[in-house]
């Protein structure tokens, strides 16, 4: 059984080595943090704070993120699939190439966020803020035009 000073340790040595697996970090604050690569499936992340952090390359699938702030973050590559983002301020956020898959991204705020190659199949955007969010020919969306309107993205 590991301590918080263990993972603590464990993320200044080698933040890809890092796994959070299903562990509770509601509230943290892992500002300007570099987690890239980390495990954090199923995790408790509610409240969490990752602003401006590096999180590309996360695993971060099942995990609850409800109300967590994520703005300017880096989610390059990221795994978000069946991640529940209830409320989560993601505004300028990197979401290039991740995997959002089935992701509960309900009432977030997702306003100039790159969604350039994102997976969005499933994904629940009801209340989302998105304007002047970037896509391109090779984001995988629902269909925007009739949930919170095209004209609000802007295409890459």
């Amino acid at each position: 059984m590991s301590t918080k000073d263990d993972d603590k340790r464990l993320l200044e040595a080698d933040p890809g080595a890092v796994d959070f697996t299903g562990k509770d970090l509601s509230g943290a604050s892992f500002g300007r943090a570099n987690l890239a690569g980390a495990k954090l499936a199923r995790a408790n992340l509610r409240g969490a704070f990752f602003t401006r952090a590096d999180l590309s390359g996360v695993d971060f699938s099942g995990a609850d993120l409800t109300y967590a702030n994520l703005a300017e973050a880096n989610l390059a590559g990221a795994n978000l699939a069946g991640a529940n983002l209830l409320g989560s301020e993601c505004r300028k956020a990197n979401f290039a190439g991740a995997d959002l898959t089935g992701a509960n991204l309900k009432e977030s705020t997702l306003a100039e966020a790159n969604l350039a190659g994102a997976n969005l199949t499933k994904a629940n955007l009801t209340g989302s803020i998105v304007m002047r969010a970037k896509i391109d020919t090779n984001t995988i969306c629902p269909d925007w035009s009739t949930t919170i309107g095209s004209d609000m993205l802007e295409r890459l």
